[in-house]
């Protein structure tokens, strides 16, 4: 049975007082973007906000992962570190920062932490885009025997689900969130793929593309996301809808989504085609070093009397 996701999304803001405090903080959340902007530059991006120069294996070593981690290892760690310090601060303390008015989230999942979703890191190719919900439609088109042109609402009616999910970014970091949205097999099998598929193309709302084999889009199980942390997607986080594709480094997870498109032939997407791998697989040791830290997290399971 269909069922719409709850909108839980609660509004808390304060305006921030006056002092030598802030200031500093205000002017550590200026250098920290800049700088991040200047990195970019250099370094490309991925979907969650960008670990190594295109067309490499896409793979991170443990002194890179532990540098994003502490901050002290590499520019683009103490970047992400100073962002999360005054982001998580601003948080606990229920007060605006330059992401805007911080609404209540989710900070933890069953004990496990969870990353903010106030991030203020952006990489995306034009900057957050503010797409009109009542104007939406998500097409899914090319080789399927039925096209769909979905509204918002539309897409929503779909079952719901919920995912603890890592997004894995080619620049070294990583952020764990809670995702609730749709899976993308539902989409599909009410489009009915024609025989021949090989490839499923991703299109966004600011020109962005990427794509994936049309074998890892039935393996993973992709899901549309609306809400990270319980809190609908808003401008910078990808609105309407974020794919969320465990398994694939960060710019396989598109923001902004609006159309996809299934074909019979190979494609590269913005980054694939300045040199980023078109598989884009996160290296396993990342993979299971974030696994065994979730499992250091988890609750007991209650013994048996």
């Amino acid at each position: 049975m269909m069922r719409r996701l709850t909108n839980r999304r609660t509004k808390r803001s304060e305006t921030l007082t006056a002092g030598s405090g802030r200031a500093g903080r205000a002017l550590a959340v200026a250098f920290a973007v800049a700088l991040a902007a200047a990195l970019l530059i250099a370094l490309g991006g991925c979907a969650g906000g960008s670990d190594q120069e295109p067309g490499r294996d896409g793979g991170a070593t443990a002194e890179t992962d532990a540098g994003v981690a502490s901050g002290e290892t590499t520019p683009e760690g103490r970047v992400a570190s100073v962002e999360r310090a005054i982001v998580d601060e601003g948080r606990s303390r229920g007060t605006s920062t330059a992401a805007g008015s911080l609404a209540e989230e989710m900070t933890e999942h069953e004990g496990i932490p969870l990353s903010t979703f106030y991030r203020q890191y952006d990489n995306s190719i034009k900057g957050p885009q503010d797409v009109d919900l009542g104007d939406y439609r998500l097409e899914v088109t090319g080789l399927v025997r039925e096209t769909l042109s979905l509204t918002y609402e539309e897409v929503l009616d779909y079952d719901q689900e919920t995912r603890l999910a890592t997004l894995f970014c080619v620049e070294g970091w990583h952020e764990r969130l809670v995702f609730e949205g749709v899976s993308l097999a539902d989409l599909l099998e009410d489009a009915h793929p024609e025989a021949g598929v090989a490839t499923v193309v991703f299109h966004g709302a600011d020109g962005y593309t990427t794509s994936l084999p049309y074998g890892d889009v039935e393996r993973l199980d992709l899901m549309l996301a609306a809400r990270i942390n319980g809190i609908a997607l808003d401008e910078a986080r990808g609105k309407p809808f974020q794919l969320v594709a465990e398994g694939k480094q960060g710019y396989k997870w598109i923001r902004w989504l609006t159309k996809i498109e299934l074909s019979a032939e190979p494609y590269s997407g913005f980054w694939e085609r300045r040199g980023y791998s078109n598989e884009a697989d996160v290296q396993a040791s990342r993979i299971e070093r974030e696994k065994q830290l979730i499992r250091k997290r988890e609750p007991a399971s209650p013994t048996p009397e």
